[in-house]
């Protein structure tokens, strides 16, 4: 029985250095610039996977970059014809 429990105790603080450690690297982000001129695929490896990625005014020839860009779950950073305009946190 005493082997049992010390198995469970074992697997719960796994869990949660696990959890600590993932929460660590949340904050530990750091800001990145991103350049007008770079392509989807450059923001990709900056950024990792953000959620969307898009261009505005695309159909008219101009190839700035507009997006909003989840690069952690809650922080959304604004960004328009070469400049932050501003970012946000979110709560969801």
């Amino acid at each position: 029985m005493s082997t049992t429990w010390g198995y469970i105790q074992l697997i719960t603080a796994i869990g949660l250095l696990l959890m600590f450690v993932g929460c660590a690297r949340e904050y530990t982000r750091s800001e990145v610039t991103i350049l007008p001129q770079m392509s989807e695929e450059q923001v990709l490896a900056l950024l990792g996977s953000p959620d969307q990625i898009h261009r505005a005014n695309e159909a008219a020839g101009e190839n700035n970059l507009y997006a909003w860009i989840y690069y952690d779950p809650y922080r959304v950073i604004f960004y328009e014809n070469g400049n932050v305009t501003h970012s946000a946190r979110s709560n969801s």
